[in-house]
């Protein structure tokens, strides 16, 4: 596992997201409804999730582990400034509490992320890494 692909796909997954989350935030400002920022935000995180993968998968090389990939995706809820206030996914959905929401969000972030690389390497033409 290099750590130019786990770096560069944390850096790129927080960047990508926090732009969603932005997206979101404009959206729920104009329809005045928090759910359907929340709901637009989830859809974004996980466009910007996928584009990530497939970004940095294609610059892996055979010899990478996809664990490095996976372990990127998850790092880059680290950096989404919006990840610790549990407002970077899907969490203000179920709850209202910060911390669990912060939680929520991390779980079906790395499950997310786990099915992306799932779905690369089964497709992937090479796909014995």
């Amino acid at each position: 596992m290099r750590p130019t692909i786990v770096l560069g796909t944390a850096l790129t997954a927080g960047v990508l997201t926090m732009v969603a989350a932005v997206i979101a935030g404009v959206v729920a400002v104009d329809q005045a409804s928090v759910t359907s920022g929340v709901i637009t935000r989830s859809f974004l995180v996980i466009a910007a999730l996928a584009v990530t993968a497939f970004i940095w998968w294609t610059r892996m090389r055979p010899d990478d582990a996809p664990e490095g990939l996976f372990l990127g995706l998850v790092i880059g809820w680290v950096f989404n400034f919006s990840s610790w206030a549990g407002a970077s996914f899907a969490g203000q959905l179920v709850t209202d509490l910060p911390l669990a929401a912060a939680l929520v969000d991390l779980v079906l972030w790395a499950g997310v992320a786990f099915l992306l690389v799932l779905a690369l390497s089964r497709t992937s033409g090479n796909a014995v890494r």
